[in-house]
């Protein structure tokens, strides 16, 4: 999971609380205006991108699409905003400031816009009925600033309030919003603990250290991001159901199974949980992956009073339960 999706996700949450879920493709049909922020969102996300077209095509909704680059206006987006590269967070501030009553002018010129052209953002963004989509690539490369800046635009528009959420908050991962609140992200422990200081690794850095050869032994369960076993690596187990997903060097292949044939539950950017029943019949002697992590830790000396994944779902939930 990106680190800088996971901040805005926790961020996000701290506002509206647990278990709030956001816009949906129908729902954007009802929205009088649609704010898309960052680049690429047709070819990252193609059904929010079709959603966000239809709404302003077929329904109601003013589209205002916030990135750099090449306006791309088209008949039913009306307002197309192109800040100076890298000054997306003035744009948000600039807009926050307007619709609080106050003069944009500062922040416009520092995305080399005028400020009649915030205005009329805040202005849309400011009816009754609006949400945000903000694109993976945008949020890749965003830093604390901008984050803080779309947050505070989201609450300053009535988007972001205590129980209700209207920002999207697109991933490049898939079910990124179910990983990072079980403690998928480096950054943060499950419920979205901090970890004061003490942040783990990403997957890249996990790899990069490998090769210096300060991490010595790896389990990874999914397709690895190297080609080979890193130099450095002194053990490396792969979980995988395809022989092509490991290194040819690695030194165990542990069965798995596609998603098809798992159970498990997926958690997409808007906050809706879907439970994923497996493909194989009752009684099939196919490990999952629950068990064999469970299996892996009993032959390490722990003691998991695991005996289904209900078991683990339930534990799941308390972790969340804040």
């Amino acid at each position: 999971v990106d680190e800088n999706w996971a901040k805005a996700y926790r961020g996000m949450r701290e506002v509206t609380g647990p278990d709030v879920q956001g816009p949906t493709p129908a729902s954007m049909q009802d929205c009088e205006s649609i704010v898309v922020i960052g680049p690429e969102l047709e070819e990252t996300h193609p059904v929010a991108a079709m959603a966000v077209q239809q709404a302003g095509r077929f329904g109601k909704s003013t589209i205002i699409r916030i990135a750099a680059g090449e306006k791309q206006k088209s008949t039913w987006e009306e307002l197309d905003i192109k800040p100076g590269p890298g000054s997306e967070t003035a744009v948000l501030k600039g807009i926050t400031a307007a619709l609080q009553g106050e003069d944009p002018g500062k922040a416009a010129a520092e995305a080399g816009l005028s400020a009649e052209e915030l205005k009329q953002a805040a202005e849309e963004i400011s009816k009754i009925n609006s949400c945000t989509v903000v694109s993976s690539a945008c949020l890749n490369a965003a830093d604390d600033n901008f984050i803080e800046a779309l947050l505070e635009m989201a609450k300053a528009a009535g988007q972001l309030a205590k129980g209700r959420s209207d920002l999207l908050l697109l991933s490049g991962f898939s079910n990124a919003a179910g990983t990072i609140v079980l403690g998928g992200s480096p950054s943060f422990g499950p419920g979205f603990v901090a970890l004061n200081g003490e942040a783990g690794l990403s997957r890249d850095e996990v790899i990069s250290a490998a090769e210096e050869g300060k991490v010595k032994g790896v389990l990874s369960f999914g397709d690895l991001p190297a080609a080979k076993k890193p130099g450095g690596l002194e053990f490396l187990a792969v979980s995988c159901y395809e022989g092509n997903q490991a290194p040819e060097n690695s030194d165990v292949k542990l069965p798995s199974l596609p998603a098809a044939r798992k159970r498990g539950l997926f958690t997409n950017s808007s906050g809706f949980t879907q439970i994923n029943e497996s493909a194989l019949a009752n009684g099939s002697d196919v490990v999952e992956d629950w068990k064999i992590i469970c299996d892996l830790a009993e032959a390490m000396g722990e003691k998991w009073n695991y005996s289904s994944l209900e078991d683990v779902r339930e534990e799941m939930q308390n972790l969340d339960a804040g």
